[in-house]
């Protein structure tokens, strides 16, 4: 676990790297201080939960969020809120069933969002408020229809969603 304002005093880090470690739980405040980060990097850990509202609201310089590799199986409402110039967020390879509505609320900046290698089922909540996205990744899930909400997101360019296990996939 990290504690809590575990980073305070470094106020000029950009890239933050915490990869390949046991990484099982990230307290409310952790990143608190870290007005400059830009890139923060949990990949390959043992993060299960990211259920607590608003733990990446401190960081608002952040463009590039990797979460993937992981074995995070729930996703709270508002968990990213507060990342407005987020651009892209990889949660690629890990355990997620279903993401609430408003999980990606604030998101203004999105440009692309991975969610390859879950067992995602999506739902026509689950993409609101993203307008500037150009890439979705979804290969390898549950998804078998691909909701009008996806498809009323002006900028997308890219919607990979190869190989789905429930084989019905419907447009």
């Amino acid at each position: 676990m990290i504690e809590d304002r575990a980073f305070v005093g470094l106020t000029d880090l950009h890239f933050l790297i915490l990869d390949h470690n046991k990484i099982s739980k990230i307290s409310g405040n952790v990143f608190e201080g870290l007005q400059d980060l830009k890139l923060p990097s949990l990949v390959h850990n043992s993060l299960t939960d990211l259920s607590t509202s608003y733990i990446f609201t401190s960081l608002i310089q952040v463009i590039d969020l990797r979460l993937m590799s992981n074995q995070i199986r729930y996703i709270g409402p508002y968990v990213f809120y507060g990342l407005a110039k987020l651009q892209y967020l990889n949660l690629s390879d890990n355990q997620i069933l279903t993401i609430p509505g408003k999980t990606f609320a604030g998101l203004f900046s999105l440009l692309s969002l991975a969610l390859d290698h879950n067992g995602l089922e999506v739902s026509n909540d689950n993409f609101p408020g993203l307008d500037k996205l150009q890439v979705l990744m979804l290969n390898h899930n549950f998804i078998g229809t691909l909701h009008t909400h996806i498809q009323r997101i002006k900028q997308l360019a890219t919607v990979e969603f190869g190989k789905q296990f429930n084989n019905s996939f419907k447009l």
